[in-house]
């Protein structure tokens, strides 16, 4: 029961971040009045976040299921 809720946990998190990703492209994609470096860390910081959450998700995979 644990290993399968592990392994939730962990697709959870993994779709939140690409998620984040994703969203962030389309929204600096489909904005033309920001300014370059604007962008850069507006991607920069969505990166960041969605690698804490992986991160988060790969850490409750491996407490509850060991892998």
């Amino acid at each position: 029961m644990l290993e399968r809720l592990g392994d939730v946990l962990y697709w959870l998190a993994s779709a939140t971040a690409g998620l984040l990703i994703a969203g962030t492209a389309v929204l600096l994609y489909s904005s033309s009045h920001m300014k370059s470096a604007d962008q850069w860390y507006l991607g920069g910081l969505a990166g960041c976040i969605a690698l804490a959450i992986w991160i988060a998700g790969r850490a409750a995979r491996y407490v509850l299921t060991g892998r």
